[in-house]
């Protein structure tokens, strides 16, 4: 996929993009594209810096899912050291 960021990101790099639902009035990210970073272009004379290349690694939706799967682990308290 190609996106356009005026936010550095390097190639390799695993990000995740929100996607604008187009017919809500407030600008809320529903739904979300886990990709990875194949490439960087600088843009000249354009209202962004950088143009992208990205590689699905997840369908949409993948951030919410992971979030729900996370589970917190329990930690100990000795002292000032946490331990899991």
């Amino acid at each position: 996929m190609y996106f356009e960021s005026d936010q550095i990101i390097y190639p390799g790099e695993d990000i995740y993009i929100g996607l604008k639902d187009a017919t809500s009035p407030i600008n809320d990210n529903k739904a979300h594209i886990h990709v990875e970073i194949t490439w960087r272009k600088d843009i000249k004379n354009a209202s962004v810096r950088f143009g992208y290349g990205a590689k699905i690694i997840n369908p949409i939706d993948t951030l919410v899912k992971s979030i729900g799967k996370a589970k917190p682990q329990r930690q100990r308290i000795r002292g000032n050291v946490y331990q899991a």
